[in-house]
Protein backbone atom coordinates (compact mmCIF):
# COMPACT_ATOMS: atom_id res chain seq x y z
CA UNK A 1 0.00 0.00 0.00
CA UNK A 2 1.08 3.55 -0.72
CA UNK A 3 1.54 6.01 1.78
CA UNK A 4 0.78 9.56 1.42
CA UNK A 5 3.50 10.98 3.70
CA UNK A 6 1.93 14.12 4.05
CA UNK A 7 -1.19 13.37 5.23
CA UNK A 8 0.50 10.74 7.58
CA UNK A 9 2.60 13.68 9.01
CA UNK A 10 -0.40 15.55 9.89
CA UNK A 11 -1.99 12.67 12.02
CA UNK A 12 1.27 12.78 13.51
CA UNK A 13 1.60 16.18 14.26
CA UNK A 14 -1.99 16.05 15.42
CA UNK A 15 -1.30 13.17 17.84
CA UNK A 16 1.93 14.50 18.89
CA UNK A 17 0.12 17.95 20.10
CA UNK A 18 -2.77 16.13 21.68
CA UNK A 19 0.18 14.08 23.62
CA UNK A 20 1.90 17.28 24.27
CA UNK A 21 -0.94 19.24 25.33
CA UNK A 22 -2.56 16.56 27.81
CA UNK A 23 0.55 15.98 29.44
CA UNK A 24 1.45 19.96 29.21
CA UNK A 25 0.93 22.13 32.81
CA UNK A 26 1.76 24.73 35.06
CA UNK A 27 3.44 24.02 37.88
CA UNK A 28 2.18 25.93 41.49
CA UNK A 29 4.57 24.16 42.94
CA UNK A 30 7.30 26.39 41.35
CA UNK A 31 5.52 29.56 40.16
CA UNK A 32 4.02 28.93 36.78
CA UNK A 33 7.34 26.37 35.75
CA UNK A 34 6.44 24.17 32.63
CA UNK A 35 5.47 20.54 34.15
CA UNK A 36 5.43 17.24 32.15
CA UNK A 37 4.04 14.10 33.38
CA UNK A 38 5.83 12.14 30.42
CA UNK A 39 7.47 8.45 30.01
CA UNK A 40 7.01 7.61 26.95
CA UNK A 41 6.00 10.46 24.18
CA UNK A 42 2.74 8.55 23.35
CA UNK A 43 2.16 6.51 26.21
CA UNK A 44 4.45 3.87 24.43
CA UNK A 45 8.35 2.99 24.39
CA UNK A 46 7.40 1.16 21.34
CA UNK A 47 7.15 4.68 19.33
CA UNK A 48 7.25 2.84 16.09
CA UNK A 49 3.96 1.09 17.05
CA UNK A 50 2.28 4.12 18.22
CA UNK A 51 3.22 6.20 15.06
CA UNK A 52 1.60 3.01 12.87
CA UNK A 53 -1.21 3.46 15.00
CA UNK A 54 -1.89 7.41 14.56
CA UNK A 55 -1.48 6.90 11.02
CA UNK A 56 -4.24 4.32 11.17
CA UNK A 57 -1.71 2.03 9.34
CA UNK A 58 -2.99 -1.45 10.19
CA UNK A 59 -0.02 -4.71 11.37
CA UNK A 60 0.77 -6.49 8.01
CA UNK A 61 1.21 -9.81 9.98
CA UNK A 62 -2.12 -9.73 12.40
CA UNK A 63 -1.79 -13.66 12.78
CA UNK A 64 2.03 -13.28 14.26
CA UNK A 65 1.95 -14.44 17.59
CA UNK A 66 4.80 -13.20 18.74
CA UNK A 67 3.82 -8.98 18.93
CA UNK A 68 6.78 -7.62 17.68
CA UNK A 69 6.66 -9.38 14.86
CA UNK A 70 2.90 -7.90 13.95
CA UNK A 71 4.34 -4.76 11.59
CA UNK A 72 6.46 -5.37 8.71
CA UNK A 73 9.98 -3.99 8.43
CA UNK A 74 8.67 -1.84 5.80
CA UNK A 75 6.25 -0.54 8.22
CA UNK A 76 8.68 0.23 11.21
CA UNK A 77 10.86 1.99 8.75
CA UNK A 78 8.47 4.16 7.74
CA UNK A 79 6.82 4.96 11.21
CA UNK A 80 10.99 5.72 12.08
CA UNK A 81 11.46 7.91 9.40
CA UNK A 82 8.08 9.76 10.26
CA UNK A 83 9.08 10.26 13.91
CA UNK A 84 13.00 10.51 13.85
CA UNK A 85 13.64 12.27 10.93
CA UNK A 86 10.48 14.52 8.92
CA UNK A 87 8.31 15.09 12.27
CA UNK A 88 10.06 18.11 13.91
CA UNK A 89 11.17 19.84 10.35
CA UNK A 90 7.35 19.42 9.49
CA UNK A 91 6.50 20.77 13.14
CA UNK A 92 8.87 23.72 12.30
CA UNK A 93 7.82 24.79 9.85
CA UNK A 94 4.37 25.18 10.43
CA UNK A 95 5.53 26.87 13.22
CA UNK A 96 7.43 29.51 11.33
CA UNK A 97 4.82 29.47 8.53
CA UNK A 98 2.07 30.30 10.89
CA UNK A 99 4.18 33.03 12.43
CA UNK A 100 5.42 34.19 9.04
CA UNK A 101 1.49 34.80 7.86
CA UNK A 102 1.21 36.53 11.63
CA UNK A 103 4.08 38.87 10.54
CA UNK A 104 2.75 39.32 7.48
CA UNK A 105 -0.61 40.64 9.03
CA UNK A 106 0.88 42.25 11.35
CA UNK A 107 3.24 44.89 8.84
CA UNK A 108 0.08 45.30 7.11
CA UNK A 109 -1.75 46.85 9.90
CA UNK A 110 2.10 48.71 10.71
CA UNK A 111 1.26 50.05 7.24
CA UNK A 112 -2.08 50.76 7.48
CA UNK A 113 -1.32 52.97 10.84
CA UNK A 114 1.41 54.30 9.63
CA UNK A 115 -1.05 55.75 6.30
CA UNK A 116 -3.29 56.73 8.91
CA UNK A 117 -1.37 58.58 11.10
CA UNK A 118 -0.50 60.71 8.00
CA UNK A 119 -3.55 61.13 6.91
CA UNK A 120 -4.81 62.71 10.39
CA UNK A 121 -1.47 64.67 10.35
CA UNK A 122 -2.66 66.17 6.88
CA UNK A 123 -6.48 66.53 8.01
CA UNK A 124 -5.12 68.46 11.35
CA UNK A 125 -2.67 70.82 9.29
CA UNK A 126 -5.76 71.48 6.68
CA UNK A 127 -8.06 71.98 9.64
CA UNK A 128 -5.29 74.60 11.55
CA UNK A 129 -5.19 76.44 7.98
CA UNK A 130 -8.97 76.52 7.47
CA UNK A 131 -9.18 77.13 11.37
CA UNK A 132 -6.83 80.46 10.19
CA UNK A 133 -8.59 81.08 7.54
CA UNK A 134 -12.03 81.63 9.48
CA UNK A 135 -10.52 83.54 12.22
CA UNK A 136 -9.00 86.04 9.48
CA UNK A 137 -12.32 86.27 7.93
CA UNK A 138 -14.14 86.83 11.56
CA UNK A 139 -11.53 89.52 12.08
CA UNK A 140 -12.49 90.96 8.80
CA UNK A 141 -16.14 90.78 9.40
CA UNK A 142 -15.69 92.44 12.99
CA UNK A 143 -14.10 94.90 11.63
CA UNK A 144 -16.71 95.80 8.66
CA UNK A 145 -19.01 95.81 11.25
CA UNK A 146 -17.67 98.46 13.39
CA UNK A 147 -16.45 100.92 10.39
CA UNK A 148 -20.16 100.34 9.35
CA UNK A 149 -21.44 101.11 12.83
CA UNK A 150 -19.22 104.00 12.76
CA UNK A 151 -20.07 105.30 9.52
CA UNK A 152 -24.33 105.33 10.69
CA UNK A 153 -23.73 107.62 13.29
Amino acid sequence: MERNMQEDLKKVAAAFFKVFFDYFELDSLYFGSIDFELDYMFGDSWIEREILRAIEWEPERPDEEDWRLVYSEKQLVYARDLYYKKLMPYLEELWVNENKNKMIKIEKLIETNKTLEKLLKQEKEENKELKTKLETLYLIAKSMIRILNSNVT
